[in-house]
């Protein structure tokens, strides 16, 4: 039984008809290719974020929910001092 092809639909035999595998390379070889593009020009893109330092000043006071307080009580140069560390 040799491949037959139907006159009105031009439908062939499971046994005949093939998938093109240069389209099917190419497109598999384009998926891989065109995600490392994109992933480039988006890393590229990608700028740090940057904050200055923490400046505290003399009285600044935090009150947490666990009750205690802390409060900033001498500053000097790059030298911070606290009071109401719990234990």
């Amino acid at each position: 039984m040799g491949g037959s092809v139907d006159a009105v639909t031009g439908a062939g035999d499971r046994s005949t008809s093939k998938i093109p595998v240069q389209s099917f390379t190419h497109e598999v070889t384009m998926i891989p290719l065109l995600s490392a593009l994109i992933f480039a020009v988006f890393v590229g893109q990608a700028h740090a974020q940057t904050a200055d330092p923490l400046t505290f000043s003399v009285g600044d006071e935090w009150k947490l929910s666990t009750g205690f307080a802390r409060r900033v009580v001498k500053v000097d140069g790059d030298v911070t001092v606290f009071q109401g560390y719990p234990n």
